[in-house]
């Protein structure tokens, strides 16, 4: 606001006070929670309770605890919940639009899916559909919904949702060599006097380390504690023994090898875990721990671990404060460089497969192919 005061223009600052959304937003997503847990209870009471389950804990109710825990392990659990949302909505119009819910049919499967785009809904929710439905209906009554008009119809409206859809932004990779000057600022100068290098910065570099040399996601390395690092003669062993592409459990092992140079994965971890008390092969403290600051002192909660939304502000702070570009950056930015500089490396498809733990050649194949070297290296074929 302008205020005209002895001949002089004054800007009246006005304060407004922003009210703390945070505990509002808490509730909400408590409530959502709740919500969700809700429904997978009503959904898997429901599948528990089909007739050939049923006629089976009758001859053995011993049985039931049994069945009840395979129902919540034919699939993830977070797909269990995502699959739970679409079968809710489905049930909800089914009853809004005088169709059964019990034993669908053609016609109010296809219905659903002409309301859906009707609705505009997004890409990933039109993909669950047949999964979640699917699913749901062979647990239940081992129905079949989907036939081949149904089938049809799905596939036009995926490629009218996916025509919508934003353009995914790809994370950039993590420098190699702002990694490696990371090392050599933070780490390097303090390896006689360990307890004076900086805990923030080492868990952030820590964690871009390890990411860089296994091909490891933020939600499998979150997951890592001491006993999942084995230390050998000269080298250390990593398992990784819940992750998207280990559904089994076999576990999946990494292995970090002595190099030499002053970029050595083994002779990070071992300063890593002798700054913050670790203890290889044994204990059950996260490595990607919360820090809190006691009487000015940084020290480690090593029971709870960093939130992904956290390590990323970390790794984004640590970068601006050396003057290092942070367009682009996120948590998988290190697993991208890591895949990208081994590609170019001359690395097959399948060792990238072994070294990545996955379980298909065409992850290997998205991830060279996706490397901007590569590209250029295609580019540079074409005659002039």
């Amino acid at each position: 606001m302008l205020d005209d005061k002895r001949g002089e223009l004054y800007i009246k600052k006005i304060c407004l006070k922003v009210p703390d959304l945070s505990m509002f937003r808490r509730k909400v997503k408590r409530a959502e929670l709740n919500e969700n847990k809700k429904a997978d209870a009503e959904l898997h009471n429901e599948h528990l309770n089909n007739d050939l389950l049923r006629n089976i804990f009758n001859k053995n109710p011993n049985l039931k605890t049994a069945g009840s825990e395979i129902l919540k392990n034919v699939r993830a659990k977070s797909t269990l919940t995502a699959y739970g949302r679409v079968v809710k909505d489905f049930k909800q119009f089914c009853g809004k639009n005088e169709y059964s819910s019990v034993d669908p049919s053609e016609q109010s499967v296809v219905h659903f899916i002409l309301s859906m785009e009707f609705e505009k809904v997004g890409f990933p929710y039109i993909t669950k559909i047949k999964p979640a439905l699917s699913l749901h209906y062979s647990l239940k009554n081992g129905g079949k919904i989907f036939t081949e008009y149904v089938e049809n119809m799905l596939r036009g409206a995926k490629k009218l949702a996916a025509e919508r859809k934003p353009l995914t932004k790809k994370p950039e990779p993590f420098p190699l060599m702002v990694l490696k000057s990371l090392v050599a600022i933070y780490i390097l100068p303090f390896e006689t006097d360990i307890m004076r290098i900086n805990a923030e910065a080492f868990r952030s570099i820590f964690r871009a380390v390890i990411m860089y040399f296994t091909f490891c996601r933020f939600n499998c390395f979150k997951k890592l504690k001491e006993e999942n690092f084995q230390l050998r003669e000269n080298s250390i062993f990593i398992d990784f023994a819940s992750a998207k592409n280990d559904q089994l459990h076999k576990g999946n092992i990494s292995t970090l090898l002595e190099n030499g140079s002053h970029f050595c994965p083994v002779r990070i971890t071992k300063m890593y875990f002798k700054r913050f008390h670790l203890k290889f092969g044994v204990g059950t403290k996260f490595v990607n721990f919360r820090l809190e600051k006691q009487a000015g002192i940084v020290k480690a909660k090593p029971y709870e671990s960093l939130s992904y939304s956290s390590a990323m502000h970390c790794t984004r702070k640590l970068m601006l404060k050396n003057g290092f570009s942070i367009k682009g950056i996120s948590e998988k930015s290190a697993k991208v460089e890591g895949v990208s500089q081994t590609a170019n490396a001359g690395a097959t498809l399948e060792e990238l497969m072994w070294l990545g733990r996955w379980k298909c050649i065409q992850t290997a194949n998205h991830y060279k192919h996706n490397s901007e070297k590569y590209k250029q290296f295609l580019a540079s074929k074409i005659p002039i």
